[in-house]
């Protein structure tokens, strides 16, 4: 997550991504320059899972975005803003979507939340491909 001057938002985005049920993740936030109180907010926090990186000069969302998919270890990306809040349970409906192929059957009443999480990418085109087939058969006119 890359934030600038996010102090309105930062603490309610920071704590739905560390409070979230599926406990397994590392957390990059990267201050891009701000002049507010982000700073202090960020380094408020004592979490072993969160990686702050603090930098003097804004050089603009995607150069940030950039810098933390460089500086990640994990094996998925999941993305959001500094004044998103995050469900508790995003992290692992988003596991649990993307390993068990039963998923959709079984939330079929929740797919809603599904479509409208953008932060869900797929590197994997089979796994894509058999995703999108499966979705053909929900009804989404109603959305």
């Amino acid at each position: 997550m890359s934030v600038y001057n996010g102090e309105k938002w930062l603490n309610e985005a920071v704590d739905s991504i560390l409070n979230q049920t599926f406990k397994d993740f590392e957390f990059i936030v990267i201050n891009d320059g701000s002049n507010d109180q982000t700073y202090t907010i960020l380094n408020s926090y004592n979490d072993k899972r969160l990686r702050i990186i603090n930098h003097k000069s804004n050089r603009g969302l995607t150069a940030r975005l950039n810098e933390g998919l460089d500086k990640s270890k994990g094996k998925y990306i999941a993305r959001m803003d500094a004044d998103d809040i995050s469900l508790p349970e995003r992290f692992k409906i988003q596991i649990d979507f993307r390993y068990n192929t039963n998923f959709l059957k079984s939330q079929k009443k929740h797919h809603k939340d599904l479509v409208y999480n953008k932060s869900l990418v797929f590197y994997d085109q089979e796994f894509l491909v058999q995703l999108l087939k499966k979705l053909r058969q929900y009804d989404f006119a109603y959305l």
